[in-house]
Order: structure tokens, then C-alpha cells, then sequence
């Protein structure tokens, strides 16, 4: 399926519309959250891909993200709204904050051979690292401390708003107690460029791991370079173990020496001589050089990705002024699901799957047609043959094979209601014999069609019942599937 015709669509209250960024794991969409009286907000959402979502293991710690990042509240961290599992969806819900990741800026510092003001990149920074101390002392339900570590600090997952304010995001790799799913033993999680020593070598990861990892993204800031610039994945993790690290101010002019201390004492490789929690390292950042004021972070960001925030808004703008998404909400869901192998039924959800109520199931076999056809027409054959013998006065010598084998016969079909249907009787049917009462109704299936050598001599006819036309099946979506809807 086409991009263009898979969005917009309705999953539960959120209107998922067109891809803004795309990792490994997940794609982010922009959104809207349509509420009642006409509340609606445009929203972030981070979609995991159906081949991850399928995977029990991924959609356990897709789901650890979201209870994780729930529990941290803070200014500098990108907060958690709402988090969706159905069927083959698995979606994060998340404050929609215009701006770009870090990335976006280091990548064109690094193009341009030109760092990012000392100003800007140390708040970029000491924002982030108020945001990391924020989710290393969040507290569970009971107060009890979860030991939140993000593993995965790196530029990608600090959004820079245009705002002028830094905050972390993507908690989907972040280690903590009573986490449902654990990281299998051996395996190695994050981008290994922004790894601690420890991390590499498996010896666990703790709040100073996170230090770490700030502190190199801090040098490639004011460098405009790679710390750990490599080939391949083994060459960068011996040089993180191995190689000597040179100050920032070796290579970038103008950097006060305070500043080279504070980075090259959070590039210490062993914790235990690096700053102690991220606070002490944004507290050390901030002595060292005044931070600057958000509105000019905010300029800066806007002067330099003038281009994508304004196409972003204009998205925006389109999403929140687009009256069809609003009908689009109002009339939920649809999933079609392919049906099991060797099968004639097909699954159809015809309301909105977020109501999660009781199905309610029509049967109809293949044989059915569209509407008008004979498939509306016919019952059952055990009650075609019961009418008829009552009207008729006649007894049936033998049953027909395919009857004695609870078989329906060509002209025979099955309808199954919902609860309150189904315990109603059945519809009787009125002879076809007599033809001077007005009101007889006319029979499903014409006597003629029955074996003569299965019906005895013609009896007086008893009177005519009168009643209410048999109810009509549903009809079939083919002649050889059955249709089952839920309401």
C-alpha cells in the first residue's frame, strides 16, 4: 500500500497522518487527538513497525518506552500523552514539539566545518543533562526509585524546539527496574559512537554512563567533528576503550580551559571519575559559562532550519484546518484481516474497533448472491421440509442423502443472528396450494422442486398461516467466503 493512500486513517481517538522522521525501529507521524465538543490537538506519533510489532520482545520494550517516559516529568524531556496497542499497532503517543533533533544541526555543523556557537551548544547540552537527572531520579507509583538509565544519549534523541529548549527523547532502549522485557544477555543496545566503556564491555550501565554520552555529544558540538569517528562498529568500540581523547579546545580556537575540564572529566572511562549524577555536570557547565537565554537558542533554531519548521507547520496548519479528518474520526476504524488458511470466512470489523464490544456474527454460506437473488430467499432445508408436510398433510417416505448426512442441499442456506435472534423460532412458511387467500405468503421453495417419489398423495390442505417474511440473511462478500461484522 501506497503512502498516499494509507494516511490519513483512524487508529482508536488519533488520526495518524503523513511520516515526519524514520528509525530502525519506528516511524513518527504527525497526528490529531480528536476529542468531544470539538477538542482536538495535533499530536507526535511513534509508530513501530509491524515487522517489530509482531515481535512479542520489541513490543515489550516499545511498551517499556511509554510507561518509562510517563513516569518522568520534566521541562527538558519530551512528555508521553498516550500509548495504543491493537491488533498489529503498536503507537506512542507524544507532545508534538516543532523543532529538529540535534542531530539535524550537528550534521550541518560537520558539512559546513563550522561548530556550533559555544553558547548554544553548552544550553543545548546543560538542558539535555537536566532532563537525563530528571528521568535518573523518577520514582514509581510508590515512591520507589526506578533507576532509569537511557543508554542511547546521542544527538538524534535531544529535540532542539523552537523554542529554544532541549529536551530528551526515545526511551525505547532505557534500563530499569522491573522492566517487562530485559535485554537478553550479551546484547548490546544504542549507538555504539556514544556508548560508555562500560556499556561495551557488558560490565552494566549506571547513571555515569549517561554522563558519558553527554559528554561526547558536547565535543562533537563544539568541534564540529566525530569523537569516535570509525569504519566499522569494532573500530569505534576500541577506539571508545583504547584511543586518547583529545580536549575540544585542541581543536576548536576560543574555548575557555574550564571547559575542556568539565567534557574531558565526563569522557573519564572509569565512573568513578566522571561527575557523579548529570545535575553535577550541568551544575559545572553553567559556573563555567552563563548559560544563554532561551529566545536566542530560539532565533538561532529558526534562522538555521528555517526551511523544515516551515514546512512542518504548514502541515500543521493543514492537519488542525482539514474538517474531513474530523469525519474521518467520527467514523472509526476499519481492519480488514486476511482469513486463516483453508478457510471460507473473512473477518470484517465494520464498527469502530476502539469500542471493543461483544461481536455479533452472520453466517452466509457460498451459494449466497447479491441482494434480490435466491441466496436472500431460502431457510434452512430440515425447515423447508417440516413446513411443507404441515400444509400439505403429507409424510416424507425418505430423506433425502445429503440431508441424512446434515448436509445442506443446493438450494439451502444457514443464518445466524446475533443472541436475541437466535432464541426467537424460526419463521414458519405458508403453502404454495392454495392460491384464493390474499394474504398466503409465497413459498421460499416450490413444491415442484421436491423428489416426486418422496411425497405421498395429496391430502386436503389446512388453512393458511399468515405471518411475517422470513428474515433475510446478510449478503455473502463472495460465493465462497462468509461474512462476519461486528457492531
Amino acid at each position: 500500500m501506497s503512502e498516499s493512500r494509507e494516511f490519513p486513517r483512524v487508529i482508536g481517538r488519533y488520526v495518524l497522518c503523513d511520516p515526519i522522521a524514520a528509525g530502525g525501529m519506528a516511524t513518527v507521524h504527525l497526528g490529531r487527538l480528536v476529542g468531544s465538543e470539538g477538542f482536538s490537538r495535533v499530536v507526535a506519533i511513534k509508530r513501530l513497525h509491524e515487522s517489530f510489532a509482531l515481535d512479542p520482545d520489541f513490543r515489550a520494550m516499545f511498551l517499556d518506552e511509554a510507561r518509562l517516559a510517563s513516569r518522568v516529568r520534566h521541562a527538558n524531556v519530551v512528555p508521553s500523552i498516550d500509548v495504543i496497542t491493537l491488533d498489529r499497532e503498536a503507537l506512542l503517543v507524544m507532545e508534538y514539539i516543532p523543532g529538529e533533533p540535534l542531530s539535524y544541526f550537528t550534521r550541518r555543523a560537520n558539512h559546513e566545518k563550522r561548530p556550533i556557537p559555544l553558547e548554544i551548544a553548552v544550553s543545548l547540552i546543560t538542558g539535555a543533562l537536566h532532563g537525563l537527572h530528571a528521568a535518573h531520579e523518577a520514582r514509581g507509583e510508590r515512591g520507589e526509585p526506578l533507576g532509569i538509565v537511557h543508554r542511547d544519549v546521542s544527538p538524534h534523541n535531544i529535540m532542539v524546539g523552537a523554542d529554544g529548549v532541549a529536551r530528551v527523547m526515545d526511551f525505547g532502549v532505557a534500563k530499569a527496574s522491573g522492566r517487562m522485557q530485559q535485554t537478553r544477555e550479551g546484547q548490546i543496545k544504542g549507538k555504539i559512537a556514544y556508548m560508555a566503556p562500560e556499556q561495551i564491555t557488558g560490565r552494566g550501565v549506571t547513571h555515569q554512563s549517561d554522563v558519558f554520552s553527554a559528554a561526547v555529544v558536547l565535543w562533537e558540538a563544539l568541534t564540529a567533528r566525530r569523537l569516535f569517528a570509525a569504519e566499522n562498529d569494532v573500530e569505534a568500540m576500541y577506539n571508545i576503550l583504547e584511543r586518547p581523547m583529545q580536549p575540544p579546545g585542541a581543536l576548536s580556537r576560543g574555548l575557555p580551559i574550564a571547559l575542556d575540564e568539565i567534557v574531558m572529566k565526563g569522557l573519564a572511562r572509569d565512573p568513578a571519575e566522571r561527575y557523579q549524577t548529570a545535575l553535577e555536570m550541568a551544575s559545572a557547565l553553567e559556573a563555567a559559562l552563563p548559560p544563554v537565554a532561551s529566545s536566542a537558542v530560539a532565533r538561532w533554531v529558526v534562522e538555521h532550519a528555517s526551511a523544515s519548521l516551515t514546512a512542518k507547520t504548514a502541515m500543521c496548519e493543514r492537519i488542525e484546518n482539514d474538517r474531513a479528518l474530523d469525519a474521518l474520526a467520527e467514523s472509526g476504524s476499519r481492519i480488514v484481516s486476511s482469513p486463516p488458511a483453508r478457510s471460507s470466512t473473512a473477518l470484517r470489523f465494520a464498527t469502530p474497533v476502539r469500542d471493543q464490544e461483544a461481536t455479533r456474527a452472520e453466517v452466509v454460506p457460498a451459494g449466497a448472491r447479491e441482494p434480490g437473488g435466491l441466496g436472500r430467499k431460502v431457510v434452512p432445508t430440515a425447515i423447508v421440509l417440516v413446513a411443507c408436510a404441515t400444509a400439505l398433510g403429507v409424510l416424507v417416505s425418505r430423506r433425502a442423502p445429503d440431508a441424512a448426512a446434515g448436509q445442506p442441499t443446493a438450494s439451502s442456506a444457514f443464518a445466524v443472528g446475533s443472541a436475541d435472534e437466535a432464541a426467537a423460532p424460526p419463521a414458519p412458511v405458508a403453502s404454495a396450494a392454495p392460491a384464493a387467500s390474499a394474504s398466503a405468503v409465497t413459498p421460499t421453495v416450490p413444491v415442484a422442486s421436491l423428489p416426486a417419489t418422496h411425497v405421498a398423495p395429496a391430502a386436503p390442505a389446512p388453512p393458511v398461516v399468515t405471518t411475517a417474511q422470513p428474515r433475510r440473511a446478510a449478503p455473502a462478500k463472495d460465493d465462497d467466503s462468509r461474512l462476519f461484522r461486528r457492531d
